[in-house]
């Protein structure tokens, strides 16, 4: 029974690495602007920002602590579970990535809350590369 011949790597194309390149920065592109349509809604015409009242509040709220009082995170919350306060079960490392990198940029609050409505809009973007990486 004949063997069919195995391909060498020599033999095979080489990918269009140049075109895989455009089309992954071209698809972030897209996904940043998709992302950042509602930027009118969230970012108000007299320059105050307009935070979700979900998830995202208690986010920010965590990181506003980091922000304050950088380098520290807040572990144990005192208004959860009236009246004597709860651990947090999230880990710390988002808020405080978020509190830092805001800290980073700026003291003033109004920098900690564009960096804050902005993180969701660059981690949503920045997904794009860990699946380009799996693909």
């Amino acid at each position: 029974m004949p063997m069919s011949p195995k391909l060498s790597s020599e033999s095979r194309p080489a990918p269009a690495t140049s075109w895989i390149l455009v089309g992954l920065v071209g698809a972030m592109l897209v996904a940043w602007g998709i992302r950042a349509s509602l930027a009118s809604m969230i970012f108000l015409a007299d320059g105050s920002v307009l935070l979700g009242m979900d998830d995202s509040a208690y986010h920010s709220r965590r990181a506003l602590y980091s922000f304050v009082n950088f380098p520290a995170v807040l572990l144990y919350d005192p208004y959860m579970a009236y009246p004597g306060g709860s651990l947090i079960q999230f880990p710390p490392l988002y808020d405080g990535w978020l509190g830092g990198v805001a800290r980073l940029v700026g003291t003033s609050e109004l920098t900690f809350e564009r960096v804050v409505a902005w993180a969701a809009v660059f981690f949503a973007t920045a997904t794009l590369l860990p699946i380009h990486a799996v693909g």
